[in-house]
């Protein structure tokens, strides 16, 4: 189920029309048991400021960024505890082709309480190569079994990149 969103903001002294959003929020079934993502938030780490890596800065929430800054990013998985060893790979799109894959890193389960419920975070640098504008960054989960063919769960958020 995907429903649809939208933002429509008019200047009523001019009668123009200053913004519209259109976003589509994917809820996932988790009845089913298998693995799921929430959405992907981003934001900018207090670690890119000489401080706390562990603690998100104010900005949470940002779809903005400068070149040669880390896009920083969190989600939580779904229905981990039924799943095999879990791995993360994110990717950086624009104009519809892949700019850059990440390597896939585990998904660490550390002392997180609840299992079901598994808060991650990862991070990009956004290198100075990668040119002003917007772009997409996904989330591909994959779950590592060896015996048996499992589906890949993908997640995307958009953001922009400014000079």
């Amino acid at each position: 189920m995907q429903p649809e969103c939208i933002l429509r903001v008019d200047d009523l002294t001019t009668k123009e029309r200053l913004h519209l959003s259109l976003r589509f929020v994917e809820v996932p079934d988790l009845t089913k048991k298998k693995v799921a993502v929430s959405g992907i938030v981003l934001g900018t780490a207090a670690a890119s400021f000489g401080g706390d890596p562990d603690r998100i800065t104010e900005d949470t929430g940002t779809r903005r960024f400068v070149q040669n800054s880390n896009l920083d990013f969190a989600f939580v998985t779904y229905n981990a505890t039924n799943a095999k060893p879990l791995v993360m790979q994110a990717r950086l799109f624009r104009d519809g082709k892949n700019v850059y894959s990440g390597a896939e890193i585990p998904i660490e389960v550390g002392n997180q309480p609840d299992l079901n419920r598994l808060l991650v975070n990862g991070s990009v640098k956004l290198t100075p190569d990668l040119d002003a504008g917007d772009y997409f960054l996904q989330i591909v989960i994959l779950e590592r079994d060896e015996k048996k063919k499992v589906p890949q769960v993908v997640q995307w958020v958009d953001f922009e990149i400014e000079n």
